[in-house]
């Protein structure tokens, strides 16, 4: 049996798109470093019964969209990121059309199956990534629960990663990301916070304690702020506190997706609470917040008042 033909896509720091009429055939490489790659096989010509894609997102995200009527077995593994399979049906309409199998590694990165594309309008954030995978995969959050059951949630994400690795060369972006990404670690874990989840430069931490979270949010900004000379990375931060044991469902389906619209709504350099998260907080004089602001929260019904806190003469 002879060697399968391959093609290979790279998106590295850009965006690499196969669309349109095409051959494929054998083997399709589908790498994404730092970048995007789409594989559209709706219209194209996919020579014999099965095609094998091999999906590689390092920093990344690859979309691989199909026909409604195309069999697709995804496989892969995820270390820090998400393979997802979004078809409208998992089930193959049309008796003897191609198989397609897909096997997918995401390194803090996502791989995608879906029936269309992904408006760039709507491609969402390392947060709204990191929300996602957490409320299906709904770990235990007993570390970062107070003996009530409470829980105050963090969210977190670099403030236009993608732009940013546009002006800057590989390496240099994956060493910012680095550098991000271990002060984030080193004041959660000083702060005695719990990482739930993270992924590229989004990260989700579960505090027992919402004094705790705040300290932990501004000794963040304030490390990354004290940093000398290369690039500025700027944060977004959104918190909100919630019932995590006693209500899981409730605490996976609103309050987490709740805290992560909040960060969505925050500017780089920001900290946004919600009102609880607030109302928790203020009584000892220990933390200062601007006035307050009704938002629009991203698939949630009505508005929420967020309130942006003041770190920079913060304890």
């Amino acid at each position: 049996m002879g060697r399968q033909p391959v093609e290979s896509t790279l998106a590295l720091l850009s965006s690499a798109n196969r669309t349109g009429r095409w051959q494929a055939k054998g083997v399709t490489q589908a790498t994404a470093l730092l970048g995007t790659c789409t594989i559209d096989l709706r219209e194209a010509e996919i020579d014999g019964d099965h095609l094998l894609v091999r999906a590689s997102a390092v920093l990344g995200a690859i979309h691989v969209i199909v026909n409604e009527r195309t069999d697709v077995d995804l496989t892969g593994t995820a270390l820090l990121g998400s393979i997802k399979d979004r078809r409208k049906s998992t089930e193959a309409t049309v008796a003897g059309g191609p198989d397609v199998r897909v096997e997918a590694f995401a390194l803090c990165g996502s791989v995608t199956v879906a029936n269309e594309p992904i408006p760039r309008a709507a491609e969402r954030s390392s947060i709204d990534e990191v929300a996602e995978s957490v409320a299906e995969e709904r770990p235990l959050l007993h570390q970062g629960a107070a003996p009530d059951g409470t829980t105050t949630v963090l969210f977190s994400d670099i403030e236009g990663f993608t732009a940013m690795n546009d002006r800057l060369g590989d390496h240099q972006a994956f060493e910012v990301l680095k550098t991000h990404n271990q002060i984030v670690r080193d004041e959660v874990e000083a702060y005695g916070g719990f990482e739930v989840k993270s992924q590229g430069d989004g990260f989700m931490v579960a505090f027992s304690s919402a004094r705790q979270a705040l300290l932990c949010a501004i000794a963040i900004q304030k490390a990354l702020a004290a940093r000398s000379g290369g690039e500025p990375v700027r944060v977004r931060m959104g918190l909100h506190t919630g019932e995590a044991i006693k209500d899981a469902d409730d605490f996976f389906g609103r309050n987490v997706i709740f805290a992560a619209r909040i960060a969505d709504q925050a500017e780089g350099g920001e900290i946004l609470v919600s009102s609880l998260v607030k109302e928790l907080t203020e009584s000892g004089g220990e933390f200062r917040f601007e006035n307050g602001r009704e938002v629009a929260l991203k698939g949630l019904s009505g508005t929420g008042k967020v309130y942006s806190l003041e770190w920079g003469e913060a304890p």
